[in-house]
């Protein structure tokens, strides 16, 4: 899958996408803190040793005047050493602090596609790398959405339907899942995982522990093999709700779809469902960033022998 449609990362670097920023970084700069739904706009990056990066956003009315931002910041910093400015990166206004035996980096941008104001916290242990502190800062930028909203984060990435919206991320010992839910419709949603450690994970075949994935309730209608990139994989479609409720037209439709990544030695989960009496498809955009990305073939919703609806 392309990193993000038009933007080439730069090599030994990784992006974060997440709620509604982009964030690119060497790839020893963790995310420590990815905010929730209900939290500040904000995350942390981390190298082995010390944190690197804050990163705080949010949407603004309109465009702010920088550089008086950060006049006013220097001027109400009161005693110490003075602050100088930070030069040399085109859109960024703010100031670079002497700290001990390293550096502070206190800047701000504006973000026109998503009328978002950047505030960072650059961190420089030792001495600061202008070319490094260039880039770093102008990788920051708006989440892209062509195609679907790019997320990534922690080695899962998938392009998603803007409409729907993470209500949960979570990220344990080798497992990183995220849920969607539709705005204003929280009865469709979707889940997205990736697992480490295959072998501790996987101690059934792949249609027996994508079962077991399922939540009661769900009826499975059919399972399949499935083409995922250079991996097999399984789809199981499923129904739920009573008789009752399926006969008011109030039944749940359910696709699961899991594969084994040999390439990167994951595993891959998708579930999508929605309201629905008769087949339903993944949704149209959704991609996931494996072997070049893998696109859940639309059509293949349907179990064989039941006509659409």
């Amino acid at each position: 899958m392309d990193s993000a449609r038009n933007h080439i990362l730069p090599s030994g670097f990784v992006q974060t996408c997440w709620r509604g920023i982009r964030v690119v970084l060497p790839a020893d700069w963790e995310p420590a803190r990815l905010c929730g739904p209900k939290d500040p706009t904000e995350c942390t990056f981390v190298d082995r040793r010390f944190q690197r990066l804050r990163v705080h956003w949010q949407k603004v009315p309109r465009k702010p005047d920088l550089a008086e931002m950060y006049r006013r910041k220097a001027a109400g910093d009161g005693e110490g050493p003075r602050p100088t400015a930070l030069k040399g990166v085109a859109g960024w206004r703010g100031l670079v602090y002497r700290e001990g035996t390293g550096y502070v980096v206190h800047a701000g941008t504006f973000l026109p596609a998503n009328h978002c104001l950047v505030q960072v916290v650059l961190t420089w242990p030792g001495r600061r790398d202008p070319r490094l502190e260039r880039e770093v800062l102008t990788g920051i930028d708006a989440q892209p959405t062509e195609g679907g909203a790019l997320w990534s984060a922690l080695g899962l990435s998938a392009r998603v339907a803007p409409e729907m919206e993470m209500v949960r991320g979570s990220s344990k010992v080798g497992r990183v899942r995220w849920d969607f839910r539709r705005a204003g419709r929280r009865s469709e949603g979707l889940i997205l995982e990736r697992l480490a450690m295959p072998n501790e994970f996987l101690t059934k075949p792949m249609g027996q522990w994508l079962g077991q994935e399922i939540p009661a309730g769900f009826a499975t209608l059919s399972e399949r093999a499935v083409d995922c990139g250079a991996a097999g994989g399984c789809e199981r479609t499923s129904r739920g709700g009573s008789p009752f409720q399926r006969a008011l037209r109030r039944g749940t439709r359910r696709l699961d779809r899991a594969w084994l990544c040999r390439a990167e030695e994951r595993i891959y989960r998708l579930s999508y469902w929605r309201p629905a009496t008769g087949p339903i498809d993944w949704p149209e955009c959704l991609e996931v960033g494996c072997c070049g990305g893998v696109k859940p073939a639309r059509g293949h919703g349907r179990p064989p022998g039941e006509a659409g609806g």
